[in-house]
């Protein structure tokens, strides 16, 4: 993190800019505790060098951030997973012909979940140790109907981008997911 504010104190005196309204906006919400420990941190660090860092900077220090809370994820691996993460809610949207309350509960258990089940197929394609009772995605599937498509629209899509299956265990989770934050107030 230290070498990435000197490179931002020396784009900032350049006026270098990178700015994407729409990941700073998917960002914001995705992670909104590091976006907001992102916008105290350079205030700070403007205040301190007596530079005005771009809102592009905010967004690559929340990456960072992020990364802090698991050593395990590289910056590449977060941003990776954070535009997935942005496709996949774009496909249940759509699916859905809605906008999802991205303040609500069931949206950051939703995130929350791809967001860990997306590192784990980056860093090791293993199904999860623990299987679940096949008879149960049956049952997912015929109680979830809709749900069990917009899963199957994100498993086309983690196919085509990643070459990626999921299991039955993830079938059901997402199904799980998909009807709460679609269906449940909070």
């Amino acid at each position: 993190m230290p070498d990435h504010i000197n490179f931002a104190y020396k784009r900032a005196k350049e006026n270098i800019e990178f700015t994407d309204r729409a990941v700073n906006w998917e960002v914001k919400k995705l992670f909104p505790k590091e976006y907001q420990a992102s916008l105290r941190a350079i205030k700070i660090i403007d205040q301190d060098l007596q530079v005005e860092f771009t809102k592009d900077e905010l967004v690559f220090l929340t990456y960072h951030f992020v990364n802090v809370e698991n050593e395990k994820e590289s910056l590449q691996d977060t941003i990776q997973v954070s535009k997935m993460i942005s496709d996949i809610i774009d496909i249940i949207q759509i699916s859905y012909h809605a906008t999802l309350d991205d303040e609500s509960f069931n949206y950051s258990r939703l995130v929350s979940h791809l967001r860990y089940f997306l590192i784990r197929k980056i860093k090791s394609n293993k199904p999860a140790s623990e299987q679940l009772d096949p008879s149960l995605l049956k049952l997912m599937i015929v109680k979830y109907p809709q749900e069990n498509e917009t899963v199957q629209k994100i498993s086309t899509f983690l196919r085509n981008t990643k070459g990626w299956a999921l299991s039955s265990n993830d079938q059901v989770y997402l199904i799980l997911h998909v009807w709460r934050v679609t269906h449940r107030e909070n």
